[in-house]
């Protein structure tokens, strides 16, 4: 099947800008920059059962949260999931942080049959 019979029509003033393999790359920064929050929102509830603050690991847990968050975006636009329910994804994604991706990791290791 031809690429460009699945691209949708633009107007003929509206500018070309090439986008690889099809990714909205302005929609996947919102997921993100949604996924940031939801690491935000779940470091904000470690300090609040009494935990004691750390930049280092304040750092990396809202680190993680975008991470986790941009691999369900992508997961999501692959799959042509609606938007709303990729930014409820993607904010879940973010309040999990690493464990999503430890979660991810062990479903790939496990189906490719990868050592650790």
């Amino acid at each position: 099947m031809n690429p460009q019979t699945l691209m949708p029509s633009r107007p003929p003033d509206a500018p070309v800008v090439p986008v690889a393999h099809g990714i909205d790359w302005l929609t996947l920064l919102l997921m993100v920059a949604i996924a940031l929050w939801g690491g935000v929102v779940s470091y904000l509830r470690y300090l609040a059962k009494g935990a004691r603050f750390s930049f280092w690991f304040c750092v990396s847990h809202i680190s993680s949260a975008g991470l986790a968050g941009f691999c369900v975006a992508l997961l999501c636009q692959d799959n042509h999931v609606s938007m709303p329910l990729t930014g409820v994804a993607c904010a879940i994604a973010g309040h999990m942080g690493a464990e999503l991706i430890k979660i991810i990791e062990d479903r790939v290791r496990a189906r490719g049959k990868v050592a650790p």
